[in-house]
């Protein structure tokens, strides 16, 4: 009998433990972000011309929550901001700026992480993006300067990976593609270009 309640105690205590470790591991992390993106150039013929639309991209910032609900599955909310200098060249002429393009886009996804308890953790996620963005002309245009584009709903996927410095701070780096093609708000689908925004991300994230 005497044995038996050692036993017990002896479990419990065990138990015990377990459950004081799995409370005390970090279940959200938020991120800063430094993002650099690379945007589709895209080539049409115009009047027996072709017409080339490309960017000269800008660095960027973005933010993040993410929070695991089971082993190594979370989710993620994210804010990027990032933009880019437009030019356009008609065939062998020289290109040359046409204005300035910002992109906001917010991201949520599903992650699927591997190694979660490993110093180095890589991960992977899908899920919707809802993008906008606006238009500066490098010549004023009347009756306003800005032009804002169509705000879309599209879809989104990534893979990074968290280096774990200490138990709470961690070094992330992602690559996060986005679908998604730009107009004028109000304008016509046929005058749409593909952006298709890819980024490259640097981070740093603290887990609680």
């Amino acid at each position: 009998m005497i044995h038996r309640i050692y036993r017990l105690i002896f479990l419990l205590f065990v138990v015990a433990g377990s459950v004081r470790t799995f409370a005390q591991t970090p279940s959200s992390d938020v991120g800063v972000w430094i993002v650099q993106s690379e945007l589709d150039e895209t080539t049409f013929l115009d009047e027996g011309d072709d017409v080339t639309i490309d960017f000269e991209e800008s660095t960027g910032y973005g933010i993040s929550f993410n929070h695991f609900w089971v082993g190594a599955f979370s989710t993620e909310v994210a804010l990027q901001k990032y933009g880019a200098d437009m030019s356009i060249g008609i065939e062998d002429d020289p290109a040359f700026t046409i204005g300035e393009l910002d992109i906001t886009s917010l991201t949520a996804m599903g992650q699927l992480h591997f190694n979660r308890a490993g110093r180095f953790s890589p991960y992977a996620g899908a899920g919707a993006a809802w993008i906008s963005g606006d238009f500066d002309p490098a010549v004023p245009v009347d009756p306003e300067d800005e032009v804002d584009l169509e705000s879309e709903l599209t879809w989104t996927a990534a893979f990074g990976a968290h280096f774990h410095i200490t138990e709470r701070i961690s070094l992330a780096g992602e690559v996060k593609y986005l679908s998604w093609e730009a107009m004028e708000q109000g304008g016509s689908e046929e005058d749409a270009i593909d952006v298709n925004p890819l980024t490259f991300s640097a981070g740093v994230k603290v887990r609680f």
